[in-house]
């Protein structure tokens, strides 16, 4: 496509097609990607847009004129309310959306699903026409709990009005939503409200001022702060006008990022980057390429893409040998497809510092002929340039992440060939572990690999000396080659003894990618973070180990309150109610690792309650994970439904609990959890129990 006719196209709108599947509705919350038509570069038409679901579908945008050549199976949205759309789903606002397009044509919808009892909106889409919805199909959801019942029948109540559409009574927009309010009551979270508001029904600046003081432990808000709260979180503009705050205001902030469990103050690079790169743990993926398996699934650019844009720093390429003189990248031996090395660099150039300024790891699996070596050096000369690093011969001093912004590190090497009936990964393992001439093996600044295998033979035979060398030496480790599907070790133990760049299959939900997720959810997301002074003082390794003793442990205890609107599980049968119970464990050092299970709540994903307290003993705060899974319970195997992972070190003393609905999805479903206590076992520190508003509507698209 030439300029010109870039430039022409670009005051067009683009639409979105959305092919149906068969299986249950996915919502744009479960949307992993984005990528406009310039961005897929050679491999795509420029025409097009992807949006790549982790399961379920792939969008294409299209341009207007090619519409007409389309079988229409979906409905139109154009690109800057997909955008929008995108957008308001990662953000905790009001439950209820007004998007409309620019012909005032489509209006997001929401409707009661009697499978999932969860609440939507379903509205008129033609213009002029008022839009209402049937009770009587409100009053079709299948019977859950008892409570839920009850609240169906405030639909009574809602229909203020009286209207008649069609000759049934139905509810008009306001009154949906006064019946959706309705329906969402919570009880735990109005008896702080009445006590903060004294019972006036809605809260000032005073007020305010002393829920956070006293309940939310937020010692540095003042009463501008409170005045902005006011302003972003109340929805009725005269109570806003007012400075007051209502129940639905409060419930707005409760659902903010401020009330998130994670502390705010995280999210953005706070750790000195200016240390040496060994003490950091590295973001890291392995056989970044790799869609699915090992063996036989695809490969895409589109998954280093993914990988950068969550914050990895360290990406792995296996190069050979392609036709028309072109190296390729793909899992040697295997039938895994294969694409060309050149547009995996061009994505590195596009994306590899979207998400973080803190350098790229590159690490080349080398396979490739002279020839085609030479054409790998051309290719990342001319597409990344000055933004290769180039380390000074006489390097002495291992540089700072600080240092190397913006810089492409090259970890490359040539391997040996590999022969046929020799498992590569056997090659690889041998190899990796081997000196070699490696950019980054010059001097000061040195890489070895290490298999899973191996990893766990030093932590059981020479934990101490493991961490030592971690001091001065970057280690990766990766998974053994038996894992031919794609599954994951735990890198928590590689962690535990200094190990920088611990490489997971990123394509593989699960336990140790949440883990991964969690640890790198600190630092904003940079996918660089300080390792603890512990793990890098050889008088406090012992700590760790369990060894030593530590004369100050810490005590976390939470509440699990309640939930709302959990979704079910992705494969969940039509019809089926979920039975919810939720999991809160500890990943850390040894003495720390533990766990607990609430109670079960049956056929109940609408509003189920447990009240339920947990305590924990951690001696080693410093390196301690807290892992949230909601679980639907089935015979013989617990489905998973969502999961919350953070450092405990990142957790905030009272705050809102936000869940995700997916295992590498990071929007959708919440749970009200609670700090009863949190405090140093030789000193106590008073926390008020947070009760927290936990309601995310799983968001669907129209049903047309």
């Amino acid at each position: 496509m030439t300029e010109a006719e870039r430039r022409g196209r670009a005051g067009r709108s683009y639409w979105a097609q959305w092919e149906r599947s068969r299986r249950l509705p996915h919502a744009p919350n479960s949307l992993q990607a984005r990528q406009r038509g310039p961005q897929l570069m050679d491999f795509l038409d420029a025409r097009l847009v992807s949006i790549i679901h982790q399961q379920i579908y792939c969008w294409r945008l299209l341009e207007p004129d090619m519409l007409t050549s389309l079988t229409y199976t979906g409905y139109g949205l154009p690109m800057n309310m997909v955008e929008q759309l995108l957008a308001d789903f990662r953000t905790q606002g009001s439950h209820l959306y007004k998007v409309k397009s620019p012909s005032k044509l489509l209006q997001r919808q929401f409707f009661l699903d009697s499978s999932n009892m969860v609440l939507y909106y379903t509205g008129s889409r033609r213009k002029g026409r008022k839009t209402d919805i049937p009770i009587a199909k409100i009053q079709e959801v299948r019977e859950g709990e008892k409570d839920f019942s009850k609240k169906l029948n405030g639909v009574d109540r809602a229909d203020t009005n009286k209207t008649v559409g069609r000759g049934k009574p139905t509810l008009d927009r306001e009154e949906f939503v006064r019946f959706y309010n309705m329906l969402t009551r919570r009880p735990e979270l109005e008896e702080v409200f009445l006590k903060y508001s004294r019972g006036k029904g809605y809260m000032v600046v005073r007020d305010i001022l002393a829920f956070l003081k006293e309940g939310q432990r937020m010692l540095d808000v003042d009463e501008e702060f409170c005045s902005g709260l006011v302003h972003h979180c109340e929805p009725d503009s005269a109570c806003k006008r007012q400075g007051k705050l209502t129940m639905l205001g409060f419930k707005n902030f409760l659902m903010s990022e401020q009330q998130f469990l994670f502390n705010s103050e995280h999210s953005t690079v706070y750790q000195d980057m200016t240390r040496p790169m060994t003490h950091y743990f590295i973001n890291s993926s392995h056989n970044t390429y790799l869609a699915e398996d090992q063996l036989r699934g695809p490969s895409r650019v589109e998954m280093y893409i993914s990988a950068l844009s969550k914050g990895c720093r360290c990406v792995e390429l296996d190069c050979w040998d392609g036709p028309d003189n072109e190296p390729i990248i793909y899992h040697g031996y295997t039938l895994t497809s294969k694409i060309l090395f050149k547009d995996v660099i061009k994505a590195v150039k596009e994306y590899g510092f979207k998400a973080s300024p803190y350098p790229v790891i590159l690490s080349l699996e080398n396979h490739c002929s002279m020839e085609q070596q030479s054409v790998m050096a051309q290719h990342m000369d001319r597409i990344l340039g000055d933004m290769i690093w180039a380390p000074d011969s006489e390097l002495t001093a291992t540089p700072t992440p600080e240092s190397l912004k913006y810089k492409v590190i090259i970890k490359g090497k040539r391997l040996p060939p590999v022969k046929e009936g020799i498992d590569e990964d056997e090659v690889s393992d041998e190899d990796e572990a081997a000196e070699s001439k490696n950019q980054m093996d010059a001097g000061a600044f040195a890489v070895f690999s290490l298999g899973e295998s191996k990893v766990e033979k030093l932590i059981a035979t020479s934990a101490l000396g493991l961490n030592v060398v971690t001091h001065k030496k970057l280690i990766r480790t990766y998974p053994a080659g038996s894992r031919t599907d794609s599954s994951n070790y735990n890198p928590v133990p590689a962690w535990n003894h200094g190990c920088q760049i611990v490489a997971l299959n990123f394509q593989t939900g699960g336990e140790p990618m949440q883990l991964n997720h969690g640890r790198f959810r600190d630092n904003g997301g940079a996918g660089y973070v300080l390792k603890p002074n512990l793990l890098l003082a050889d008088e406090m390794f012992g700590i760790v180990t369990g060894n030593m003793d530590r004369n100050l442990c810490k005590v976390l205890a939470l509440t699990i309150i309640s939930g709302i609107q959990i979704p079910k599980p992705n494969d969940s049968k039509k019809g089926e109610v979920i039975d919810p119970f939720i999991k809160i464990e500890v990943h850390g050092a040894p003495s720390d690792n533990a766990e607990y299970s609430s109670k079960v709540v049956t056929n109940n994903g609408f509003n189920p309650r447990w009240y339920e307290t947990c305590t924990f003993t951690i001696r080693v705060p410093e390196l301690a994970l807290v892992r949230f899974v909601v679980k639907d319970e089935d015979p013989g195997l617990d489905d998973f439904v969502a999961y919350y992972c953070l450092p405990f070190s990142s957790m905030r003393e009272a705050t809102f609990l936000y869940m995700w609905p997916f295992p590498t999805s990071e929007m959708g479903a919440s749970i009200s959890i609670g700090f009863s206590r949190v405090y140093w076992l030789l000193q106590e520190i008073k926390i008020a129990k947070l009760l927290a508003e936990a309601a995310r509507n799983m968001n669907v698209l129209p049903v047309l």
